[in-house]
């Protein structure tokens, strides 16, 4: 998954508090070098997992980003907020 993971990155994130006063967020991913939105990574903050989420269309054309898991997803974010 390395390689899928360094092919990607963040374009744009947003937190929100949510209504049990939990942190959520949304972010938009492009391939790396490309202004070409590949899906977003998201979190509702209410428990959920970390998912990424694509239309019909990024479905198809980027199909093999679906077998990135929620840790895979995280370690983008993370990548992005210089955590890591």
């Amino acid at each position: 998954m390395e390689n899928l993971i360094n092919s990607i990155q963040v374009k744009s994130i947003r937190y929100y508090k949510t209504n049990r006063g939990l942190v959520g967020y949304d972010s938009e991913i492009t391939l790396k070098g490309t202004k070409e939105i590949i899906g977003y990574i998201r979190n509702d903050g209410n428990g959920g997992g970390t998912y990424l989420e694509q239309n019909l269309e990024m479905m198809k054309k980027f199909k093999k980003y679906r077998d990135l898991d929620e840790f895979d997803l995280e370690e983008v974010l993370n990548i992005y907020e210089n955590i890591h």
